[in-house]
């Protein structure tokens, strides 16, 4: 597709009538994605490889990862409250909605090639809507469930099982720098359970990089930046990391990390399909590994965030935790990121500890939190536990008899704790970090 083309695709909207389609069709054509929705539900959403992104049907909102598994999301009304129930799709069910969605497609590109589509709108000339649908929709029609089940088969080629993101980076294209966590010995965590721990070298990530970049092919643009995996990706020494990130220069287009206001904006309008620079978790302890130059010079090298599981700022409840690092360590680890002028992601839990530590943990929180001075180029994450039968933490809190807060009780401690929260400037965004939410 021209650089002309993609431009204009941006988002082109246009409506439709097709044979065999009862009720309006509206297609939307954009830089990075395919939408096509009768009468607006329902709604199907493909990248610009054909697989399926995600949907909208009849109250439910579904999400395939790349591992071709469909989540279904529902929201309900629970004890006054809003809630979203998720499942994952068994195979049958699965079956039927991939079949639904690439139905749709097939008979809008059959009704395409056969010339009898009727165009309702007069607004979007053919001109420019027409080589756009001639690029997306044969691409879509193309693929079925078999298609999406070989392409997952190539993605775990490609890819450790990916754990977790910060939501700000759920449409960041990873590249597994590391493997694992370095630690993996928090009583909440259980996603890199398991799995061993690796640093890969600098042949091994530019071959991931290759194979990462083959695997997407045209899907590319519908990732906004890049996140360095996995759980702890700068632990990587200076020496390794600055190669790492030269890689990433090399195969990518980042936004340069000095711009800012007006001038990124009219940068990024130039250069419609770069990526806004990288991003990574670390622990506090691997951060104070490196010196704020240190971190200056990842920086120089498109780092824009990097996000730190604080959980707690009581020193009893991190060790209730089992988490490598105090709070005052946690605290200094932010100061250096922020004095080599890289924003910080802070996560901060909920409910965590129960009632027994609930007091303690919304007073030495706010402390901590309000001595790293975050502003608006920083976010601070408030993040429900998730019981997670099994772990070492729900063994721990059931021999020590402490019970679940409610979702009223989390929410009243999220409100305790932004109420003592305080801002220099411009503070910080604040948002809900739901890892039952991710999906990749």
């Amino acid at each position: 597709m021209s650089d002309s083309v993609e431009r204009a695709s941006e988002r082109t909207v246009v409506n439709l009538r097709a044979p065999g389609v009862e009720g309006r069709v509206t297609l939307s054509l954009k830089r990075d994605a395919t939408t096509l929705s009768v009468n607006t539900v329902p709604s199907f959403t493909f990248d610009l490889k054909g697989r399926l992104i995600g949907g909208f049907n009849a109250g439910r909102t579904y999400r395939r990862t790349l591992d071709h598994r469909v989540v279904e999301k529902v929201g309900e009304t629970r004890d006054g409250g809003r809630i979203r129930r998720r499942r994952e799709l068994p195979p049958d069910e699965k079956r039927a909605l991939v079949e639904t969605a690439y139905g749709l497609a097939r008979r809008v590109e059959a009704a395409r090639q056969a010339g009898t589509l009727d165009v309702l709108d007069s607004s979007v000339p053919a001109a420019v809507w027409q080589p756009l649908a001639e690029a997306a929709l044969p691409r879509i029609a193309a693929v079925d469930n078999a298609a999406l089940e070989a392409d997952a088969q190539a993605f775990l080629a490609v890819y450790e099982p990916i754990g977790i993101l910060p939501p700000d980076q759920y449409r960041a294209l990873v590249l597994q720098a590391t493997q694992g966590c370095s630690y993996n010995k928090c009583t909440f965590c259980s996603f890199y359970r398991g799995r061993a721990f690796r640093i890969k070298t600098l042949p091994q990530f530019q071959a991931h990089i290759e194979a990462v970049k083959a695997f997407h092919g045209p899907a590319l643009p519908v990732y906004r930046s890049i996140f360095l995996g996995e759980a702890n990706a700068l632990i990587a020494p200076q020496r390794l990391l600055v190669p790492m990130l030269d890689a990433v220069n090399a195969a990518f287009e980042l936004v340069p990390p000095d711009l800012s206001g007006e001038a990124r904006a009219r940068w990024r309008a130039a250069h419609p399909a770069a990526l806004d620079g990288v991003y990574a978790f670390v622990s506090a302890l691997d951060a104070l590994r490196k010196t704020a130059d240190e971190v200056a010079d990842l920086k120089a090298r498109g780092l824009r965030r990097v996000y730190i599981g604080l959980e707690s700022g009581d020193e009893d409840l991190l060790r209730f935790l089992n988490k490598p690092n105090t709070a005052a360590q946690a605290l200094e680890a932010v100061q250096t990121l922020k004095a080599g002028e890289v924003a910080v992601g802070v996560v901060v839990m909920l409910g965590v500890g129960g009632a027994r530590y609930a007091d303690q943990h919304v007073r030495h929180t706010t402390d901590i939190v309000n001595a790293m001075r975050l502003d608006m180029d920083d976010l601070l994450y408030f993040s429900e536990y998730v019981d997670q039968p099994g772990t070492e933490y729900d063994l721990r809190a059931t021999e020590a008899a402490i019970g679940a807060l409610s979702a009223a009780e989390m929410q009243a401690q999220r409100a305790a704790l932004q109420a003592g929260l305080t801002f220099a400037g411009p503070p910080p965004k604040v948002a809900v970090y739901d890892i039952r939410e991710f999906a990749y």
